[in-house]
């Protein structure tokens, strides 16, 4: 099953189709879509920031989720 995800760069929009898994032909999309400048640090920063997005999303469909209360909870006890 495809999941398509917008990849968020400070360029352009990205549409990437992630396969369950984070693949060369992702990375490679994630790579052309950033200006030809692009710093290594910003280059590991969108792979980086697809690949989370794209662990949540599958997370999200395992139903390893918890509630917005739960988060609090854990924030809560971080903070101690």
């Amino acid at each position: 099953m495809s999941i398509i995800i917008l990849c968020y760069n400070k360029s352009k929009n990205l549409a990437g189709s992630f396969h369950n898994c984070y693949g060369k032909k992702t990375a490679e999309n994630i790579l052309h879509s950033l200006p030809d400048d692009s710093s290594c640090d910003e280059i590991l920063k969108e792979l980086a920031f697809a690949r989370m997005i794209d662990r949540g999303l599958n997370d999200s469909k395992n139903n390893k989720t918890i509630s917005n209360e739960e988060m609090k909870q854990k924030i809560k006890q971080w903070q101690k």
